[in-house]
């Protein structure tokens, strides 16, 4: 099956004149790179391709620079600052390139406008996944001072290894044996050394590595029967701030001269303060658990944390200005000053499922575990509103509290309110964030609804009761008004129909029409109808198991204008194949057809299309997909264009193209364009993030 993502990509590399008819050895390797930047999202495999066109074709000006521009674009999609230094090097070394300069100058001046912006507060971005490592193999994370690398124990072999998280060069730096196994990394301020604890025949001791040489020495003074760990060093790299039988304590480098400092640590874990006047650490009962600082000096440790709850693993700023912490709801900022609360803490940032790794220079570190596959995740992934083209930044989870269980959200029209559903309770679930709250409406059901969608002022949230349309007492639409929990009737129920949407305007309506052969229950038409009316116009026919093998599939949606409908037809084999592949590769089909029935058009082929929605203007629909069915096969996002049938691409991080079946369903197209709304099943896998701006805006 020829993709129409992949004649794109060939279409614009004949425009650089990098056409496979006249391809030499370095316009070949342009193509395979751009094919995974554009096509496959593999953006660390395409800078690397790139970077080898412009050290082995040099010759090739015009080549390099563009390989060079393209690393920039590469290094920008993944949030790092070597996009600048990409287009500097086209800058500063291809003059003779000016439409390539002019571009990457461009580039340089967005990039700086940018981060010389102000700050809205604190921003989390993704350095890290197990899709990265390949086997996941990365636990127990820190960071050095000045964010560039990272030290983690590999979960599988007990290793120490480091990582630079620019470049993604790998070293082992010590070796697990038999019986020993080492726990949690602390770098040294000067990046010079990792402090890790090492466990062996039921001692336990810290070990300082020298990253450069791998020479491992014993810090005097931490052999124990018992467990100690290293939770900080000095700024002067003169002593570890350690955790020892859960006590903590500060043991000198040199001699190992210790001075202990707190009882009953919670989480073996404290903070010294830049100065190294103060240590932070948790005190408390599992459950009520608080923040304080203790004078290194002397004197009675302050409480800085008092609300109700568990406030576990504080990181002192680098500056020395707050401190932060960990709380179920996410990560939690309070002012401090003279070692004393200054002003009450706020809510950073809302996470779920993770733990603090460090606070440096470049921003606090954290990681997301996702344990249980039946967890939903919620994502946005940015797109140009005008083009349908990926935006920068690629997948990101939605920044918002969300209810335990969901199974679809949809933002509201002011784009500060989100909307979830759920699966498994009687309720809708509603998200502000200017309130950072999160407010749930009991629904009366016995199952759950469909939906939710917002009407056009924002005030009233539209769903349709799921058990009725599925036990065929029909489609029903009810809106609830979210100021005042009232709920009224928008479409009664239509007999033996399902699923469905409204158009914009709510005045025209799309449904299934569902027939029976003996207990078995399928859709029989796609139609149209004039809102809360029965009878409309057909617009598409399906079957069950029919003499194609053809079945509608994915609820029918109406485009905003409400002119257009799309919907999916799925090919089931006729018998199933006792072996092999369950779906052909172009088994399943995404159509188009006009409100009237007329002009139905094929738009894109799958094995399987698992969702598919309208953008806001009605000119795109993104949906994803199974392009082949077996167990290695990915997920994929695309968007394509309804006018033309072009269709591009939306790079996924493997943890999301590593969904299958139904896991991975694009949900909503937002408001105002410039996202894409998806959700999958969550996986076992370690992720590494990074949140900037802590300490600047509101918060």
């Amino acid at each position: 099956m020829k993709r129409i993502t992949l004649t794109v990509v060939i279409l614009s590399l004949m425009a650089l004149g990098v056409g496979p008819a006249s391809a030499q050895s370095g316009h070949d390797l342009f193509q395979q790179a751009l094919l995974k930047e554009r096509a496959e999202g593999e953006l660390r495999e395409a800078i690397q391709l790139y970077e080898q066109i412009v050290r082995d074709f040099a010759a090739d000006r015009t080549l390099a620079a563009r390989a060079l521009v393209q690393v920039g674009q590469c290094y920008e999609k993944l949030g790092s600052t070597e996009a600048e230094r990409a287009y500097q090097r086209v800058v500063s070394d291809f003059a003779d390139q000016a439409e390539l300069v002019a571009e990457a100058r461009a580039r340089l001046a967005a990039l700086r406008s940018a981060a010389t912006a102000p700050s809205r507060g604190p921003v989390a971005r993704r350095v890290l996944s197990g899709a990265d490592t390949d086997i996941n193999d990365f636990v127990e994370m820190s960071p050095s001072l000045d964010g560039r690398r990272l030290a983690y124990i590999n979960q599988w072999d007990g290793g120490v290894y480091v990582r630079d998280l620019t470049s993604g060069d790998v070293q082992k730096v010590a070796s697990a044996e038999p019986e020993v196994w080492h726990y949690f990394p602390e770098w040294s301020p000067d990046g010079r050394r990792v402090a890790v604890t090492e466990q062996k025949s039921g001692t336990t001791l810290i070990k300082l590595i020298d990253v450069a040489t791998r020479e491992a020495v014993t810090a005097p003074g931490t052999e124990t029967q018992g467990w100690i760990e290293a939770a900080e060093w000095s700024r002067d790299g003169s002593f570890l701030l350690c955790s020892r039988n859960e006590r903590l304590a500060l043991i000198a480098v040199d001699d190992g001269t210790m001075t202990v400092l707190a009882d009953s640590v919670r989480h073996q874990h404290g903070s010294l303060s830049p100065d190294g006047r103060f240590v932070a650490y948790a005190a408390g009962e599992e459950g009520d658990s608080h923040i304080f600082v203790q004078p290194l000096a002397g004197g009675p440790p302050r409480q800085i944390t008092w609300a109700q709850g568990d406030d576990i693993h504080p990181l002192w700023a680098p500056d020395g200005r707050a401190i932060a912490y960990k709380r179920d709801n996410g990560i939690w900022v309070v002012p401090v000053t003279e070692g004393e609360a200054s002003g009450s803490p706020q809510l950073a940032l809302l996470a779920a499922g993770f733990s603090l790794r460090g606070w440096t220079e470049a921003g606090l570190y954290y990681t997301l575990w996702d344990s249980g596959n039946e967890m939903r995740v919620p994502y946005q992934v940015p797109v140009d509103p005008a083009t349908g083209e990926p935006g920068p930044g690629g997948a990101q989870i939605l920044p918002a509290d969300h209810p335990e269980n969901f199974s679809t959200f949809s933002w509201a029209p002011d784009m500060q309110r989100i909307a979830f559903a759920s699966p498994e309770s009687p309720e809708i679930a509603i998200y502000s964030a200017d309130q950072q709250s999160l407010v749930k409406y009991d629904l009366g059901l016995q199952g759950h609804s469909y939906g939710p969608w917002w009407s056009p002022d924002g005030r009233e949230l539209l769903y349709q009761p799921y058990p009725e349309a599925y036990r065929g007492r029909g489609v029903r639409v009810v809106a609830l008004d979210v100021g005042t929990g009232d709920v009224r009737e928008v479409v009664p129920p239509i007999a033996n129909a399902g699923g469905g949407s409204l158009s914009a305007d709510g005045r025209r309506m799309v449904f299934n029409r569902l027939e029976s052969t003996g207990s078995d229950r399928y859709i029989g038409a796609v139609v149209v109808a004039e809102t809360g009316q029965s009878d409309g116009q057909v617009v598409a026919t399906g079957g069950f198991f029919d003499e194609n093998g053809f079945s509608l599939r994915v609820w029918p949606r109406l485009s905003p204008e409400g002119d257009q409908v799309l919907f999916v037809r799925q090919q089931y084999p006729i018998p199933p194949p006792s072996v092999g592949p369950l779906y052909a590769p172009d088994a399943g089909a995404l159509w188009v057809v006009a409100s009237d029935g007329s002009g139905a058009r094929q738009l894109a082929t799958e094995a399987i299309i698992l969702s598919a929605v309208w953008d806001p203007s009605g000119q795109f629909i993104a949906y994803t997909a199974i392009p082949e069915w077996n167990e290695e096969s990915l997920s994929v996002l695309r968007v394509v264009e309804v006018a033309t049938g072009v269709e591009r691409g939306i790079p996924l991080p493997m943890s999301l193209a590593q969904s299958s079946g139904s896991d991975l369903r694009v949900t909503q197209w937002s408001p105002d364009g410039g996202f894409l709304g998806i959700i999958t099943s969550s996986k076992d896998e370690w992720e590494y993030w990074v949140v900037q701006g802590l300490m600047e805006g509101e918060r």
